[in-house]
């Protein structure tokens, strides 16, 4: 199935009340990085045409998408979308981005 349709479905079907992008969540976090950041947002846009999601107001876009996971319960706000993103035909420059996806 599809990346992005198997989003679209979990969307559908589960109806989150809201998504939350931590900092401190990415693989790529330092305990020693100044930088941390919350963003909430409320909804995601599915561009399938540019394999590319984003949160509803722009804050966050996440482009040449390879492949979605999603974890249900695996927070304890709610489950874990883990979003894998590279160039296309390019195995070497793969990063994973999580987001959670606040259910109640």
């Amino acid at each position: 199935m599809d990346c992005l349709r198997k989003l679209s479905e979990y969307l559908d079907t589960q109806k989150p009340e809201g998504f939350i992008f931590l900092s401190e969540n990415q693989e790529y976090y330092s305990e020693l990085d100044p930088c941390e950041f919350q963003l909430g947002f409320e909804s995601i846009r599915i561009y399938r045409n540019r394999r590319t999601i984003a949160s509803d107001s722009g804050e966050i876009i996440l482009k040449n998408i390879k492949d979605i996971e999603i974890k249900i319960q695996d927070s304890f706000l709610g489950d874990l979308i883990t979003v894998v993103c590279g160039a296309p035909e390019c195995d070497e420059m793969i990063r994973n981005y999580k987001i959670i996806s606040v259910i109640h």
